[in-house]
């Protein structure tokens, strides 16, 4: 069957073969020789497991450095078993679940010819026992069972019984013996005392063939190779399940990694570190109130008092003619309100007198509670909500009523001032919140300012006529949609040379602060993104390659790269699914999580769906990785066998 000429294999420079040629055919075959003598090499290259030689290995006329991996696992499933010393088995699973291995591949098999199988190596017994939990003995004979089921032509065994006591050995070398009345058994072996008279004996000795042979002429037809059967879709998720029963530690571990991974970079791709920065930044608004937000346009006020005559006139008078105009249609605005002070306020309601306390302040709008700001049609007002609670109205009711308002308004002349009466009819269209947060030592309490009442552009224009005002320079507070756009129209009016009135400063501070919060949220987001995605890798690509030995194993039992990705695949599928399920069951404890580091909930549909894309991204990954990895498991370097 094997013929092999001039055979020689190098490792570096010195000789494993030398010059070997021998014809090995039928029966009982035993390749003898001590530790190094090259006897490991040899059946290697026997198996196409090792290339690199010179000479020519065939075997039924069919060279073996020829095949291609496909081929080789055509052969190992159906032509040569092999038995190693290393028991190329799977620890975590059973007998009977390890002698399947090869047998998937075929088209079909039968379980009670495995049990007869089983019965005839004396294994029977064990057949649902983990192989970690046997002897050698015991392992060496699952060892044989496997291949035996594969009906091969040949069964190569490399040293047998060098990890078995005497009684172990003798029993193994007794099912070879039966085993070799109907078919070709090779036995590597530096025991002497296994042969017998009628056995083939080869020897070597510092990788040259001491023992005289005759070789023949070849003879008979060449070896015929079909094609291998594939593993298909039903055999491929009964063995996912038995891995999954079998490795599940390693399944957990690879879940929660992906669950990790997942949370870790939906906590990235869907911004919700960013938003936890924009969180506390609004609460830091919120503190100080929407009031922080506002721009006051004056046509003129003072400065301090100074201390003496000398001190200069720093009073600021300036042009703010057709600035309101200019900007009450501005987007980065989302109101712009006339801002008139009032004094000595009297206003007739259904008949009935109101006096209103002064507190001397320009109005303060807080936040719209009921109605719409004053528009320039007619003569409109919006009035503080503790003016309606004052007349016995509520906010909605009092909508679309009028009211006599009189009050006087200074007119300064120099530094001194007349009180001017005036006196308006006004229709109510819109009710405000009229507090405002006063923040000292970090202290904050709301002021509510009484007074607060914001006229249209027809209404003050006549306030300002009775008062015999400018009617053109008209005083307004424009609220700005964030810090960024009050800031920014700021530095627009200072360039123009209108110096407007707000907490700039404090608005200043607080764009700046939430530019770097902006800056090292952006920076954690990547970070973050990026060592998810690498932590998954991480744990993905160590517990893949503790499978190289598995792939390896399935290699030699003669599945293909496809059919290990057929598995892979199914696998990868087992997994997403498992992860899933979990990641859906406990989105509760993931939110309880995001919102512990990050103030944000993933518990939302768009969240979830990123969620879900990020899990099967994650699982596609680890396919991918068991692919290379499994390609990478070369059987010749991943399962040694003996010293050559």
């Amino acid at each position: 069957m094997f013929q092999i000429r001039n055979l020689s294999k190098k490792y570096g420079n010195e000789f494993a073969l030398q010059d070997v040629s021998l014809d090995i055919g039928s029966g009982m075959n035993f390749i003898v020789g001590s530790s190094g003598s090259g006897k490991s090499t040899l059946i290697k290259i026997m198996c196409g497991m090792e290339d690199g030689y010179q000479g020519t290995v065939t075997y039924k006329n069919k060279d073996i450095s020829t095949l291609n991996d496909t081929e080789k696992s055509y052969i190992y499933n159906n032509i040569i078993g092999f038995v190693s010393q290393d028991f190329h088995l799977i620890d975590d699973y059973t007998v009977f679940e390890n002698i399947l291995e090869p047998l998937y591949l075929k088209t079909q098999y039968s379980e009670s010819k495995i049990d007869k199988v089983l019965s005839e190596v004396g294994i029977l017994d064990i057949k649902n026992k983990k192989v970690r939990l046997l002897s050698g003995g015991q392992k060496q004979r699952v060892q044989i069972a496997r291949e035996l089921l594969k009906n091969p032509e040949v069964i190569i065994c490399d040293e047998p019984t060098s990890a078995l006591d005497k009684d172990s050995a003798k029993a193994v070398i007794d099912i070879l013996r039966k085993i070799s009345k109907t078919r070709s058994v090779i036995v590597v072996t530096h025991d002497l005392k296994l042969i017998e008279k009628n056995d083939t004996m080869l020897e070597l000795d510092k990788g040259e063939l001491v023992t005289e042979v005759a070789l023949v002429t070849s003879k008979g037809s060449k070896l015929k190779i079909y094609s291998n059967s594939k593993i298909s879709s039903k055999k491929a998720m009964a063995r996912t399940k038995t891995n999954f029963k079998r490795a599940y530690g390693k399944v957990a571990i690879v879940v929660l990694s992906i669950l990790l991974s997942s949370i870790l970079l939906l906590s990235s791709v869907t911004g919700i570190i960013n938003k936890s920065g924009q969180d506390e930044y609004q609460k830091l608004l919120d503190t100080y109130g929407n009031a922080l937000l506002d721009i006051s346009i004056h046509g003129s006020f003072m400065s301090a008092s100074g201390g003496s005559t000398d001190d200069p006139n720093v009073d600021v008078d300036q042009n703010i003619n057709g600035l309101y105009d200019q900007y009450v249609d501005d987007e980065r605005l989302s109101s712009v309100l006339i801002a008139q002070a009032y004094s000595n306020i009297v206003a007739n309601f259904d008949g009935t007198d109101y006096k209103i306390t002064s507190s001397n302040n320009t109005p303060i709008f807080n936040e719209m509670l009921s109605g719409r700001a004053p528009e320039n049609n007619g003569m409109e007002v919006m009035v503080p909500e503790n003016f309606v609670e004052l007349v016995g109205e509520t906010n909605e009711s009092i909508l679309g009523k009028t009211m006599k308002f009189n009050s006087t308004v200074n007119k300064w002349e120099g530094g001194t001032f007349t009180e001017m009466p005036t006196e308006v009819e006004l229709t109510i269209v819109g009710v405000f919140n009229s507090t405002f947060t006063l923040v000292t030592d970090g202290v904050s309490r709301d002021i509510e300012i009484k007074d607060s009442f914001f006229m249209n552009l027809n209404a003050n224009k006549e306030i300002r006529k009775q008062a015999e005002l400018d009617v053109d320079k008209i005083s307004f507070i424009m609220r700005g949609k964030t810090p960024e756009d009050v800031v920014e129209i700021k530095d627009e009016l200072n360039k123009t040379g209108i110096v407007p009135l707000g907490q700039f400063e404090l608005l200043e501070d607080i764009v700046k602060i939430n530019n770097q919060v902006k800056e090292q949220s952006s920076s954690a987001t990547v970070v973050i993104g990026i060592l998810s995605v690498l932590l998954a890798i991480a744990i993905m690509v160590i517990v893949t390659i503790l499978r190289k030995r598995e792939y390896a194993i399935l290699k030699i039992c003669g599945y293909k790269n496809s059919d290990i990705a057929a598995l892979s695949l199914m696998e990868s599928i087992g997994i997403m699914i498992v992860s899933l399920v979990v990641f859906l069951v406990l989105s509760p404890l993931w939110n309880i999580i995001t919102m512990a580091l990050f103030g944000a909930t993933i518990l939302q549909f768009n969240t979830l769906m990123v969620g879900i894309s990020v899990i099967v991204l994650i699982s596609t990954m680890y396919f991918g990785i068991q692919v290379l990895v499994s390609r990478t498991a070369k059987v010749s370097s991943t399962l040694k066998g003996g010293n050559r």
